[in-house]
């Protein structure tokens, strides 16, 4: 990820929350079982924390199908990109 972004100077980011293993985030549309960790999801966007993000979406909250969890994590990952782009 850092090699690909190496030669931007700016990323629209979008996170599809089907790419976590049902475990970590049930509230999804399409479930994807061996999926990655929130925690591999945290470490990828971190790799970006020196890149101007300019823009992002986090899609496939599925509120129905949710224990709380997954809206939880998604509102941390909105805290973490906006955190992280304060701190540049």
């Amino acid at each position: 990820l850092k090699d690909i972004t190496s030669t931007f100077d700016s990323l629209y980011l979008s996170i599809d929350l089907d790419v976590l293993d049902p475990a970590f985030a049930p509230g999804v549309g399409n479930p994807e079982a061996v999926g990655i960790s929130s925690r591999e999801l945290y470490d990828l966007i971190t790799i970006l924390q020196n890149k101007k993000i300019v823009a992002a979406d986090i899609v496939e909250l599925n509120p129905t199908y949710d224990n709380g969890s997954t809206a939880s994590m998604a509102a941390k990952l909105i805290a973490t990109i906006i955190a992280m782009n304060l701190s540049r």
